[in-house]
């Protein structure tokens, strides 16, 4: 199971509760997450780290608007 994914969907859990779902031994993986940066664990309890969206857009100048590309 990805291990990843599934902490994406959980965002915050226990590795009681995400071994249980995952049905194996998921330190190994968790640790490795945390070493990545991708979760933080605060004693308690593991969260997954949020990336924030990068939206990119498309620009044309009103000017060459009429302008051929080719």
């Amino acid at each position: 199971m990805n291990i990843l994914k599934l902490a994406k969907h959980l965002k915050e859990f226990t590795i009681n509760e995400i071994s249980m779902i995952a049905e194996c031994d998921v330190k190994y993986d968790l640790q490795t997450l945390l070493q990545e940066g991708k979760l933080i664990f605060n004693g308690e309890k593991y969260k997954y780290i949020e990336k924030p969206k990068t939206e990119f857009g498309i620009f044309i100048h009103p000017a060459s608007a009429n302008n051929s590309l080719i």
